[in-house]
């Protein structure tokens, strides 16, 4: 009773609109904060680039207003004479740096890597994600269809079993082929107990992945794929291999330490600026009106100061720092190599991942069409006495192991190719209706 229960609730789910692969990486894509959390860092790394730039050119205006309380005349034996006075003031001020050892220069360089490198982390969060949510799509249906091909599989086992029994009840059969018949039968029904629960816990794994509870939504099927990728030859995967966002972040992590080096650098020349700077307001304690007194008016003062700086000796904090930087440079590049070696790694597995699943497709429907035919013709015989319930009992099995092989292979290419492209750097986000 019960697999007929999960057969209806199939069916009753099936009839309202099925939840497609596209739509599931959709979802995901709005709602996985570790998205977000890399967007983030791409806003971050933008703002940092733009304040490197600022250290061209640096102005800066300031108002400030107050009030100027003070008393004379204490412990002078004289009246005291209080005084409150408002105060205003305005300034602008400007910056340039003439000469700094090119350090702002790679400094723009090193956020400009930076942006880069948050842009590369971006792309390969979201491929991660695209990838994550596919596999765990199909991973789900693929349970839930191997519980349906064992709940057909469980009914073959009850109708052998009620044939066995009607045999026994008239003679054909004895008790011992009878208990045979129920062992079959419940072992069908734990093995369809134990899909079921399989393809739940999957359920549960993409219903975390979508933020979103799937209980009674439906899944829906593989559709053919109208064209077969061809697979990439090993000179395209060593091009391809570059567009891949985790190399475009260990490059642009190279290419920022190298920066680095030379703002470390830049401390062993000469930094070389000017600054100038116009004051307007009534500062109670004016530099120029010799006295502490409150200015009765505004005042405005323009000054204007060249710098000219140099480390003639700094026990050595300069040459270490470049020396620490160099070896951080020397690190990123090996993190580089490590890096294109495993994306290579990676891209050979899933072409040969795609090219042997590409192969399975056609033994799997091959392998289906031929156990279908052998259990026909094995029920028909059991059904008049002419075959035992072990042959029966192992083409049903040969069917299901058919069935599932079939289904296999076509998740697992779909699995494969979705690899392939992740491999490659090219895994998109499905339409809405794929």
């Amino acid at each position: 009773m019960s697999i007929l229960l999960s057969l209806v609730v199939a069916a009753a789910a099936a009839t309202a609109a099925p939840l497609t692969l596209g739509e599931a990486v959709g979802t995901a894509l709005a709602r996985d904060p570790r998205l977000r959390q890399a967007e983030l860092d791409l806003e971050r790394s933008s703002v940092t680039e733009t304040g490197a730039r600022s250290e061209r050119f640096q102005y800066t205006g300031d108002l400030s207003a107050g009030n100027w309380t003070g008393a004379s005349g204490l412990f002078a034996g004289a009246p005291i004479m209080p005084a409150s006075v408002p105060i205003g003031n305005a300034e602008v001020a400007a910056r340039l740096p003439v000469f700094t050892g090119w350090k702002i220069d790679n400094q723009i360089v090193a956020a400009e890597a930076g942006v880069t490198a948050a842009r590369a982390r971006l792309d390969q969060t979201r491929q991660d994600l695209v990838y994550g949510v596919t596999e765990a799509f199909w991973l789900a249906r693929r349970g839930e269809l191997r519980a349906l091909i064992q709940a057909e599989a469980v009914e073959k086992a009850r109708q052998a079993r009620e044939l066995v029994r009607t045999n026994v009840a008239i003679g054909k059969a004895g008790a011992a082929e009878l208990d045979r018949a129920e062992v079959a039968m419940l072992n069908e029904e734990s093995e369809h107990l134990r899909l079921t629960s399989d393809g739940e816990r999957a359920r549960d794994h993409l219903g975390i992945l979508l933020a979103r509870d799937l209980t009674g939504v439906a899944l829906a099927d593989p559709q053919s794929l109208a064209v077969v990728e061809p697979l990439p030859s090993e000179a395209g995967l060593r091009q391809a291999i570059d567009a891949r966002p985790d190399l475009r972040k260990a490059l642009a992590d190279v290419a920022a330490q190298r920066a680095t080096v030379g703002v470390a650098g830049a401390d062993r020349w000469p930094q070389f600026e000017v600054l100038t700077s116009y004051q307007h307001g009534n500062n109670p304690f004016f530099a120029t009106s010799q006295n502490r007194s409150v200015l009765a008016g505004f005042v405005g003062t323009w000054n204007a100061q060249v710098n000219l700086k140099y480390h003639l000796f700094d026990h050595g904090v300069i040459a270490r720092n470049i020396e620490s930087r160099s070896l951080e440079l020397a690190a990123a590049e090996q993190a580089l190599e490590a890096a294109r070696r495993s994306a290579e790694l990676e891209a050979r597995q899933a072409r040969r991942r795609l090219d042997l699943a590409g192969r399975r497709l056609a033994l799997g429907a091959r392998a289906e069409t031929l156990a279908a035919k052998n259990l026909k013709w094995v029920e028909g015989r059991f059904k008049f006495g002419y075959a035992l319930l072990t042959e029966l009992n192992e083409a049903r099995g040969n069917l299901v192991s058919a069935r599932n092989q079939r289904l296999d292979s076509d998740i697992d290419h779909r699995l494969a190719l979705a690899a392939m492209r992740k491999a490659l750097g090219r895994l998109e986000a499905p339409g809405q209706a794929e």
